[in-house]
């Protein structure tokens, strides 16, 4: 008998744990940031069963989605999404924490931009484009990749 429930409980868990690692994203980085640096098993514990939510409606995927930004966008704009609209310039100034890498600003051609997810081609997200600084994008060809995708969005 104990087997069965075993076995049923693991099944079970089988079909909750998508959600609850979606509901868990759904947290956001800050809890995503607490959770990597958190290097006692014991506190460990504790933040999961803090943090872990159970959230079945949640995907991160339609989250992303162009559909949804564009809702978002018409429902609940935010600073972003006006600064966007007026095609504000959004220029590179180096290599630093407080402005946008190389990638980015080529790829919206020095033009702010609250767009992300979906609409960003994949092979950008693949290569992970905006974590390149500027010496490595333009040396390795990837400033050609993100002008070649550029032209597709």
């Amino acid at each position: 008998m104990e087997g069965v429930f075993v076995a049923a409980l693991t099944a079970w868990y089988q079909v909750l744990r998508p959600a609850l690692r979606e509901g868990t994203v759904s947290r956001g980085l800050r809890v995503f940031y607490k959770i990597l640096n958190t290097h006692n098993h014991d506190k460990l514990v504790r933040r999961m069963q803090k943090y872990t939510v159970l959230c079945p409606y949640f995907q991160i995927k339609t989250v992303l989605s162009w559909m949804n930004q564009c809702d978002r966008r018409l429902t609940h704009p935010m600073e972003g999404d006006r600064i966007e609209d007026r095609r504000e310039k959004l220029p590179f100034r180096g290599d630093t924490e407080y402005g946008p890498p190389l990638a980015w600003v080529a790829e919206w051609k020095g033009r702010y931009s609250n767009t992300y997810g979906e609409p960003i081609p994949r092979r950008l997200k693949e290569i992970g484009h905006v974590f390149w600084d500027k010496n490595r994008l333009v040396r390795s060809g990837g400033m050609e990749v993100v002008l070649r995708e550029r032209e597709r969005l």
